[in-house]
């Protein structure tokens, strides 16, 4: 049995990645486990701290809570997967699953996703390329 791993990076209309171009340079990662997403953000400037909550607000997400981790702010957020046109719902029909984090940084989505699966590999492509 093989073990497929693709990794890639993509631009799309997603609120994350949005919000990730208004930051330039400050990558925020993504855990999606259980309901609910985490996100860290490498920085504690309460200036990019409130702006970062507003665009995670607008984006339609409920903050359940947050927590300081040494220079880093974490949030932790409702999934909403299912109401947006989520990378994950493209890539679990293939039998696909990603290896966190989800990487948010400068406009684009950085994504890591492993597979046993070859015909999902190569079906995962198609769907990406139309």
């Amino acid at each position: 049995m093989s073990l497929w791993e693709v990794t890639f990076r993509t631009q799309y209309e997603y609120p994350f990645i949005r919000l990730s171009g208004q930051f330039p340079g400050l990558p925020i990662s993504m855990w999606c486990h259980w309901g609910r997403e985490l996100l860290q953000v490498p920085t504690q400037d309460p200036a990019i701290v409130k702006d970062l909550e507003q665009g995670i607000r607008k984006a339609g997400r409920c903050i359940d809570e947050w927590a300081e981790a040494g220079e880093t702010r974490i949030f932790m957020l409702k999934c909403t997967c299912g109401n947006h046109d989520s990378p994950w719902n493209v890539w679990e029909k293939h039998e696909f699953t990603d290896a966190p984090p989800a990487v948010y940084k400068d406009g684009w989505g950085y994504f890591r996703l492993v597979t046993f699966n070859e015909g999902g590999t190569r079906a995962l492509f198609k769907d990406f390329g139309s």
